[in-house]
C-alpha cells in the first residue's frame, strides 16, 4: 500500500529485487512472480553447471599434467602441457559454438604476432595459453540459450571473465594465465569490466589480449578493408579502451598476414 517513489526506493536499498505496489493487477502479478521463479531456476541451473564443469576441468587437468610428468621423465619437455590443454579447452568451446574456438585462435594468433620478439618465448607461451582461453567463461552462458530472458544473458555476458578465471584457479601454476583472463575487458581510462582497473593496473597481458580481441571483433563486422577499419577504430579508442604504448604492437601488416591472407589460402 505504499506507493510513494520514496518506499520504492528504500525497498530496493533494502534489498528487494522487485516492488509491486497495491491495488495491483493479479495477471501482472502472476506474470512477474513466474518471471522471478524462471530466473531463480536459471540462476540455480547455471551453478550446477559451473560447478560440474569445474570439476571436468580439474579432473581433465589433473590427468593432462600427470601425463606430462610421465612424458617429460622420457623427454625432457614441457610442450605437450600446453599443447594438451589448448585441445582439452578449445573442444569444451565447441560445446557452445564452433565461432568461439575461431575466435580464440584469431586472437591467441594476433596476440604472438605482436609480440614476437620483444619477450622471451615462455611469456609468449603464456600468452598464447591466455589469449586461447580468453572466453572460456562463456561455456556458463550455454545453459542460458534455452528460455532465459535477454537482460539475464546480458547481466552473465560480464559475468564471463570472473568464471573463465575461476575454472582455472584451481591450478596453481596458472594462475597467471587465470589474472589476464580475469581482466582482458579492462579499459585503460579505468572505464572497463569487471574490476575498473585502469592504465598499469591491469596486467600487461590482458591489455595485449584485449586489442586483439577487439581487432578480431571488429574484421567481422565489415567485408572490406578489414585490417584498415579495425586499425582505424583501434586507434579511435586508443587512450581510452587501449594503452598506447601496446596499440604501437599492431599494424594492418600483422592484421593481414596473421589472420586475412591466412584465410583466403585456406
Amino acid at each position: 500500500s505504499k506507493t510513494g517513489e520514496e518506499d520504492e526506493t528504500k525497498g530496493f536499498e533494502l534489498g528487494a529485487v522487485d516492488y509491486i505496489a497495491k491495488p495491483f493487477n493479479p495477471a501482472t502479478l502472476l506474470a512477474r512472480v513466474k518471471t522471478h521463479t524462471a530466473l531463480r531456476q536459471a540462476r540455480l541451473d547455471l551453478q550446477e553447471w559451473n560447478s560440474n564443469l569445474k570439476r571436468k576441468v580439474i579432473n581433465q587437468t589433473g590427468i593432462i599434467r600427470e601425463k606430462t610428468r610421465e612424458i617429460n621423465d622420457i623427454t625432457g619437455t614441457v610442450s605437450i602441457s600446453i599443447s594438451s590443454l589448448l585441445t582439452v579447452f578449445l573442444n569444451m568451446l565447441k560445446m557452445i559454438d564452433i565461432s568461439h574456438v575461431n575466435h580464440a585462435n584469431d586472437v591467441s594468433k594476433l596476440v604472438c604476432e605482436a609480440v614476437k620478439g620483444r619477450f622471451n618465448s615462455e611469456t609468449i607461451m603464456d600468452l598464447k595459453l591466455a589469449a586461447t582461453l580468453h572466453d572460456i567463461g562463456m561455456l556458463s552462458l550455454s545453459q542460458h540459450k534455452i528460455n532465459v530472458m535477454a537482460t539475464c544473458k546480458q547481466e552473465d555476458y560480464y559475468l564471463h571473465p570472473q568464471r573463465g578465471q575461476s575454472i582455472l584457479d584451481e591450478v596453481k601454476s596458472l594462475e597467471y594465465i587465470a589474472l589476464m583472463i580475469r581482466h582482458h575487458h579492462e579499459a585503460f581510462d579505468g572505464a572497463g569490466f569487471p574490476d575498473g582497473l585502469k592504465g598499469d593496473d591491469i596486467p600487461l597481458g590482458a591489455q595485449l589480449i584485449g586489442i586483439a580481441d577487439f581487432i578480431a571483433n571488429a574484421i567481422q563486422s565489415v567485408s572490406e578493408d578489414q585490417a584498415e577499419y579495425a586499425m582505424k577504430m583501434l586507434i579511435l579508442n586508443t587512450g581510452k579502451l587501449f594503452n598506447p604504448k601496446l596499440v604501437a604492437f599492431f599494424n594492418t601488416s600483422i592484421i593481414n598476414e596473421t589472420l586475412l591472407i591466412a584465410r583466403d589460402k585456406s
